[in-house]
């Protein structure tokens, strides 16, 4: 009889062994390159920035201290769990895990088309149309 495992197992068919592990590791910023900071550096980066510590993350998450430095310093590329995990601790959604940067805001289109429209104007129209939003600011407010 064939003892249970606590762990599942993958069938030697499954799709899943065919993931390119070099394209996975790029992906989480192993081999990062001209400007681009590796999921390690952000990690740290969103870390510092909200005055943790690496003991503060492991009672967060459960990992190891000695694994959080490796990951911080590129010597491991932790698993899509362990970057879940990481980003729970943080309180920063997934996606943000692998931002440069600060979080971007989200972009409004008509905004975007307005701008395109303002850089093509002479600066004495530029004017007459911010007259006018203000003009349509103030109108609507007091609706």
């Amino acid at each position: 009889m064939r003892r249970p495992t606590s762990r599942p197992t993958v069938p030697l068919s499954s799709p899943f062994l065919a993931l390119d592990t070099d394209k996975v590791r790029y992906n989480l910023g192993v081999f990062a390159t001209d400007g681009m900071t590796s999921i390690g550096k952000r990690i740290r980066e969103l870390r510092e920035k909200r005055g943790l510590s690496q003991r503060d993350i492991e009672r967060a998450t459960g990992m190891a201290a000695a694994y959080i430095s490796r990951v911080e310093n590129g010597y491991t590329t932790p698993s899509l769990d362990s970057v879940q995990r990481f980003s729970a601790a943080l309180a920063v959604p997934l996606h943000e895990m692998f931002r440069d940067g600060e979080p971007s805001k989200a972009k409004d289109p008509i905004a975007e088309m307005m701008a395109g429209y303002l850089r093509r104007m002479k600066p004495t129209d530029r004017e007459s149309l911010l007259k006018l939003a203000r003009s349509l600011a103030k109108v609507n407010a007091s609706d």
